[in-house]
């Protein structure tokens, strides 16, 4: 169960990192 919650954060986190790369990306290019 916990390996689950475990998993589950680091995805979570890791699209929201990927999130915010990208909008940043897409301001920069503007």
């Amino acid at each position: 169960m916990i390996l689950i919650w475990y998993l589950g954060l680091v995805l979570a986190s890791w699209a929201i990192m990927g999130f915010i790369l990208f909008k940043t990306d897409v301001i920069n290019e503007d």
